[in-house]
């Protein structure tokens, strides 16, 4: 591994920098712009070490000769403080601000210090703030467009040691709704990415990007480049023996990172290439890796330091460890200047920033601890005294840091993390998870998933129960980053196969766990068996906060699967519960759950009464100061919907408007788009259909990169307004695009709904087969997870497609099974149903009604609908009657009166 001051001496890699040159050279629209780099050697352990920093520092100089006017950014995720794209923006932008210092950055740089200054969960945690730091971020650079498309440059963003985020790569983003790399929604930008693996192609960050990247496997030197940098890096005699040469060949295999550690043993006198050919190749990585010991002295122990202290080495450190390790008088004196000089000039060290920081390469650094570390010290008391010193460090430096960063705060607690982790595992995960519920809580994501990578270190220092714990705040992790599907796994794992004491005392959180996971996956069956499990445990045990937020979570659950009976049950039971509790803000939110139960149940002024109930509440509380306004703006927006449902489009405009204004207020851009929406609703039911369409769009504008389930409805709705208008081709492509971003998202209730109406899109297209294919995909899901009012959907469309064709017995058997859906559904939805099959049975001829009308009161008896629905076939049969007699008198032909 060469420093920056080495790239003259550049070795190889001419491929390579071939395709670099293309690629930056390519310009066209459709071209990738992303440059992927990994290790092609498989076997893990020989992974990492293969020059790759090397090369991502010299493609850094073509550009620059390639295109003077280019900016190259230095992003590596080695430094911890790095895996957050907050900070990766903050160094785009100074770097860029070092360039243009003319550059209005006023946008992000007040967006950036609200954001640092938030302590609070509740003001919409972090996720909010960092969409806007996006927005800022995006409107700022746009005012760099002219330069760079006049210049015809580009901005350069390159990415090192990227395997450490390349399981939870949305860290590195600004906004978490954005794939890594963030482009910021700036054309002018191009990234280069150096990992140890290749891309993992099934990860919901690549799903279907394989046109945006072109991948370079970076192989070991071949032995010719191996012998041209010893012949440039070191003292190696040029007339050595080809024997010799090809025996250090078969040993290094061309690793760079071993490769250059032979050059540093040589011009350091430690060891001859006779001798190093001369090793036993399974043992050549132990025996070279431990020359490092040999080197002068105190440079050979300065190594060791840094491999152990690991963040960051400095002069402040290294005075401590001496002066207090005992190990002073092991070590000659020399000025920290001089190591300075001395030490990077080995092939395995980088000076990091701030200041005059060292590390080792993080390949060399595992190798010196294996190697060196383990056998020198093997009960780690001399590392346990280094440890001690760094916390005593980090300490100092927090107290005198009066205005340290977010960043550098951040830094300094993963490091004393580490320590406190290798001198007691058990104290280190304590002090793990404090601050990581802590970063949960201030969702700050990226920082907890760091904390938590910094903990598996110490994995196989940790006993049984520790380890579960671990894995437990993994999975709890990867729920809260949109994950469910790899967190459920982790559980499944608990279940079968984990320590019983372990499990019965973390049962109830593994459920609840479970359940919030299905629930992201709208697999609503399987949320309530979880759910259930926990709910029953939490009340053996008496935690009633717990039981109060699961009851509501299960009243969620079941109002999503249509069982309203059972919703309102449990928000029954949890309004009594925080009634006991004398909690007025949870008990306000139950009550303004249920008036969304007694809306969708059909009784309207139940609702309302609800509502205003809950209303009061909120506002008392708001006034008081015990509350935000955001309640407030839901039980409007309640309120609304209950208008809405009920054709009260006046009242239930404004009730939006009042909710809409506190969102605005309090800057909630994720119910802003999606009051959008709810405005878009009351005008398709006004027939305002222009109206609509702007604020559909307005709604997938906002909603795009703040919420996920507010921009698939946008997109579903806009296709719904689409087919209104008989526009049955303009809706394909909208159905699609809503349906693959459900699919991204794991969101199967929404994936279901577009499949549906995509497939009735097409059917209308005179597409059946493939309307066919895409209907089946969309009952099977809705089959699995019981969506009957999708199901019902389904077979009213085809029903309607034959009724239009009149063939009117085909048309009646899908709206048999439409209204069967929708009486398991709801009664609402059923009484809806029931009114359009009256409607329906009313214009067919009288010829036909006969037979249809026996079949639908056969088909409800097969079913055995008719004991809990009977009002049906009586329905049926009076309109039987009914359609026989003498047409009634046109009452309004008569001639009026005079009274």
């Amino acid at each position: 591994m060469q420093t920056q001051q080495d790239l003259s001496n550049f070795i190889g890699r001419q491929t390579e920098i071939k395709i670099f040159k293309q690629w930056l050279a390519n310009t066209a629209s459709d071209a990738p712009t992303i440059l992927y780099l990994y290790d092609a050697l498989e076997p893990q352990e020989k992974k990492g070490g293969a020059g790759k920093t090397w090369l991502l520092r010299y493609y850094a100089m073509i550009a620059k000769r390639q295109d003077p006017g280019a900016i190259v950014v230095h992003i590596d995720f080695f430094d911890a403080a790095s895996r957050d794209g907050v900070i990766i923006a903050e160094r785009i932008v100074e770097t860029l601000k070092s360039t243009f210092p003319q550059w209005d950055t006023t946008n992000f740089a007040e967006t950036l210090k609200e954001y640092q200054e938030t302590t609070s969960p509740e003001i919409q945690e972090n996720t909010e703030q960092r969409m806007a730091l996006a927005k800022a971020l995006s409107l700022d650079l746009k005012k760099l467009d002219d330069h760079f498309a006049q210049t015809k440059t580009f901005l350069l963003v390159m990415f090192d040691t990227t395997e450490l985020i390349e399981k939870t790569p949305s860290i590195g983003v600004l906004n978490f709704s954005q794939r890594f790399p963030d482009h910021y929604q700036f054309k002018y930008i191009k990234f280069v990415i150096a990992s140890r693996n290749k891309i993992d192609w099934s990860q919901p960050n690549w799903l279907e990007r394989e046109k945006e990247v072109r991948e370079i496997p970076i192989q070991p030197f071949n032995q010719s480049e191996m012998v041209e940098y010893l012949l440039k890096e070191s003292i190696y005699n040029p007339e050595t023996q080809q024997e010799e040469l090809e025996a250090l060949y078969d040993r290094t295999e061309g690793r760079p990172i071993l490769v250059g550690l032979v050059a540093d043993v040589l011009n350091n006198h430690v060891t001859s290439v006779e001798k190093l050919a001369a090793v036993i190749p399974s043992q050549f990585e132990s025996h070279l890796v431990s020359q490092i010991q040999q080197l002068e002295n105190p440079v050979n122990w300065v190594i060791l330091f840094m491999a152990h202290v690991y963040h960051r080495f400095n002069d402040k450190i290294l005075q401590r460890i001496l002066a207090q390790s005992g190990l002073k008088e092991a070590i000659q004196n020399i000025s920290y200047q001089e190591l300075m000089q001395r030490v990077p000039a080995l092939s395995f060290v980088r000076t990091s920033a701030p200041g005059d920081n060292l590390v080792l390469h993080d390949e060399m650094r595992k190798l010196v601890n294996i190697y060196c570390w383990d056998r020198q010290d093997p009960e780690r008391r001399m590392r346990k005294d280094i440890s001690q010193c760094v916390i005593e460090y980090i300490k100092e430096e927090q107290e005198n840091g009066q205005q340290l960063t977010e960043q550098e705060r951040q830094a300094y607690t993963i490091e004393l993390l580490f320590h406190t982790l290798f001198l007691d595992p058990a104290k280190g995960v304590k002090r793990f998870e404090t601050y990581f519920v802590n970063a949960l809580q201030l969702s700050r994501r990226p920082f907890a998933r760091t904390l938590l990578q910094e903990t598996l270190l110490f994995w196989n220092d940790m006993d049984e129960m520790q380890q579960n714990d671990l894995q437990l705040h993994e999975a709890q992790l990867l729920r809260v980053e949109e994950n469910p599907t790899v967190a459920l796994t982790i559980f499944q794992q608990f279940e079968e196969d984990t320590n019983a004491a372990w499990f019965q005392l973390h049962e109830a959180q593994i459920y609840w766990e479970k359940g919030q996971c299905y629930i992201l996956q709208s697999k609503f069956s399987k949320a309530i068996e979880s759910m259930q499990r926990s709910l029953d445990l939490e009340r053996a045990a008496g935690n009633e906060n717990q039981v109060g937020i699961i009851l509501n979570k299960l009243g969620f659950v079941y109002r999503n699967q249509g069982q309203f009976d059972k919703a309102q049950s449990y928000y029954e039971q949890a309004l009594d519960l925080y009634a006991k509790l004398s909690d007025q803000g949870e008990y306000a939110n139950m009550i303004n759950n249920l008036s969304n139960i007694y809306r969708l149940r059909g009784i309207t002024q139940q609702a309302l009464r609800s509502c205003k109930i809950g209303l009061n509440i909120r506002k008392s509380l708001f006034q008081a100061g015990k509350s935000g306004e955001y309640p407030i703006a839901l039980s409007q927006s309640t309120m609304g919907l209950i208008y809405l449902d009920n054709g009260h489009f006046v009242w239930a405009g404004q009730r939006f408007q009042e909710a809409y204004e506190i969102h605005l207020r309090l800057g909630r851009k994720r119910e802003l788009a999606q009051l959008y929406n709810r405005f878009a609703q009351i005008a398709m039911a006004k027939r305002e259909y222009e109206e609509a369409e702007s604020l559909l769009r307005r709604a997938e504008e906002a909603s795009i990169e703040t919420n996920i389930e507010a921009y698939t409805n946008s997109l579903n709705k806009q296709g719904r307004l689409c087919m209104l208008q008989k526009r049955w081709s303009e809706a394909i492509p909208l159905f699609e695009k809503a349906s693959s971003k459900a699919r991204e998202v794991h969101d199967d209730y929404q994936q279901t709904e577009n499949l549906v109406d995509l497939a009735h899109a097409l059917y209308r297209t005179n597409s059946s087969e493939a309307g066919e294919k895409i209907l089946q995909e969309a009952r099977n899901i809705a089959e699995q997870w019981n969506y009957y009012d999708l199901l019902g959907q389904a077979e009213e469309f085809l029903g309607d497609i034959k009724y239009d064709a009149h063939e009117f017995k085909a048309a009646f058997t899908h709206y048999q099974r439409f209204c069967r859906y929708m009486a398991i559904r709801s009664a609402v939805e059923y009484n809806k149903a029931l009114s359009f099959i009256i409607d329906k049975l009313y214009e067919i001829p009288k010829e036909e009604s006969v037979a249809i009308i026996n079949d639908f009161i056969a088909y409800w008896a097969q079913e055995n609908m008719e004991e809990k629905y009977p009002e049906l076939e009586d329905t049926l049969r009076d309109i039987s009657k009914a359609k026989f007699l003498e047409p009634l008198i046109d009452t309004n032909s008569l001639p009026l009166l005079d009274i």
